[in-house]
């Protein structure tokens, strides 16, 4: 659980910081703009996601950060959060039915 807990969170998160960091100065000479995918599981809890939902809760604080950090050079930086996408293994695991 751990190791799928690290790689969840290198993925969606330190994946994301990383190439920001590298990107500011471009973003900041060419007065770029940030768009990061998080999902509905950061602004809310679902039941069986916890690992999803701490990541997308970290990415939008992460976003909410940046932008403040990158705010006075122009950049801005944003997230889109999309809801759930009702798959058979998102039911099962949420134990939703398919009504």
């Amino acid at each position: 659980m751990l190791e799928q807990s690290d790689r969840v969170m290198d993925v969606n998160v330190r994946a994301t910081f990383q190439l920001t960091m590298l990107c500011a100065p471009h973003l900041i000479e060419t007065r770029g703009n940030v768009v990061n995918v998080s999902g509905v599981g950061g602004t809310r809890p679902l039941a069986g996601f916890l690992v999803s939902c701490m990541s997308s809760s970290t990415m939008d604080h992460m976003t909410a950060c940046t932008a403040l950090e990158l705010a006075s050079t122009g950049v801005r930086v944003n997230s889109v959060n999309p809801g759930v996408i009702a798959t058979a293994e998102v039911l099962t695991r949420a134990r939703m039915t398919d009504e």
